[in-house]
């Protein structure tokens, strides 16, 4: 009888622990940077890259995190500010002082994928001497040990040409080159998303590149927006980073530029059609209106049409007389006159007194 409680209290924990334990949540990385040299400090930082601003940018707002090395080079650093979604991040070991250092040569830094609730172990016994000589364990495993190996392949090929002739001019160029094929090598196939990104973004110009071998970059894009990483910042941010340079050099117009010119073409397109509809609306009328000129044997029908008296009428309106001044001059009701004037707009297919006026000739003829 006893054990019902028991059970249903631990029910109930283990259903509170299920909804709560992702509010909670915290990333830990921990680990063991030894040998460091005496140029740096006891303090290790964490810094996000963030998407869209430069993977080389380092500053104190991308910092978000930070722990003390013991004697042994041991630390632990703990939190739950990062992101929910996967993000690139540097273990970044600072200056004498504590102070915010970002430096290639030394390095004194690290690369990883992590998110709010990674779980990763770095151990490296002679940081100083040989910081890509570190071993990983835990989440993000195989995509970590990916960007160590981009890392230590782009340090072997830069190594390769540190002259005087690769520096500039001619020699320079052959060095990028060197350098955004060795990326391409690495990136295919796209096995992790997010690491060739990162391979891209921080070791080559995109703009540089892109401008090369659009192709590449445009399939690259396209890789990404198919992988299980589609939704991510990084993706989006770099998606609109090839649009930005696509602007630049009058490739591709931004949205808003497409709609303008949308708009003012229709507009025209409209603005045509209404003088056309005008146009054709004043021709068709033309061609209801004979005229003396232009088809004698049509009107002289049309007047055949009349009544003496309505022919009359008609001269009197065509010298533009009102209707009482035609029923004084033809000693005729009011209401007369206008019913004669109806019949005679219906007959000859006018609607006004100004349309009288092309039959005066006619009438005076007749």
């Amino acid at each position: 009888m006893m054990k019902r409680p028991f059970l249903f209290i631990s029910c109930q924990l283990l259903i509170i622990s299920f909804f709560v334990q992702p509010v909670f949540a915290q990333y830990e990385i921990k680990g063991q940077l030894a040998n460091c040299d005496s140029l740096w400090g006891n303090t290790i930082f964490l810094s996000i890259i963030k998407p869209d601003a430069p993977f080389g940018l380092f500053s104190g707002n991308h910092t978000i995190n930070s722990a003390t090395l013991d004697s042994l080079g041991n630390f632990v650093m703990k939190g739950n500010n990062l992101p929910k979604e996967n993000y690139l991040v540097r273990l970044i070991l600072g200056g004498k002082g504590g102070k915010r250092v970002f430096s290639e040569a030394p390095k004194n830094y690290l690369t990883l994928l992590m998110n709010n609730q990674s779980k990763t172990q770095i151990n490296a016994t002679d940081f100083s001497a040989n910081p890509l000589a570190y071993t990983l364990q835990g989440d993000f495993l195989n995509q970590n040990k990916r960007i160590k190996a981009l890392d230590l392949m782009m340090k072997e090929v830069l190594e390769n040409y540190q002259n005087p002739y690769s520096l500039k001019g001619e020699g320079q160029k052959l060095t990028q080159n060197k350098v955004y094929q060795a990326i391409r090598s690495f990136s295919k196939p796209i096995e992790y998303p997010l690491v060739t990104l990162y391979a891209i973004e921080d070791y080559t110009s995109v703009e540089s590149g892109f401008l090369n071998n659009r192709s590449y970059y445009e399939e690259v894009l396209q890789k990404f927006k198919q992988s299980t990483e589609k939704s991510s910042p990084y993706v989006k941010a770099f998606e609109k980073h090839l649009k930005v340079i696509k602007f630049k050099q009058g490739i591709e117009q931004p949205k808003t530029s497409v709609y303008k010119s949308l708009f003012f073409a229709l507009l025209l397109v409209v603005i045509i059609l209404i003088g056309y509809i005008v146009y054709l609306k004043k021709q068709l009328l033309k061609a209801r209106l004979p005229t003396p000129n232009n088809d004698q044997t049509a009107t002289d029908h049309l007047i055949e049409q009349l009544t003496k008296r309505e022919r009359e009428i008609l001269y009197f309106l065509a010298q533009e007389y009102q209707n009482k001044e035609i029923a004084s001059e033809l000693n005729l009701g009011l209401s007369t006159v206008k019913t004669h004037v109806a019949n005679i707009y219906q007959k000859l297919d006018i609607q006004n007194r100004q349309q009288t006026k092309q039959f005066k000739a006619l009438l005076i003829k007749n």
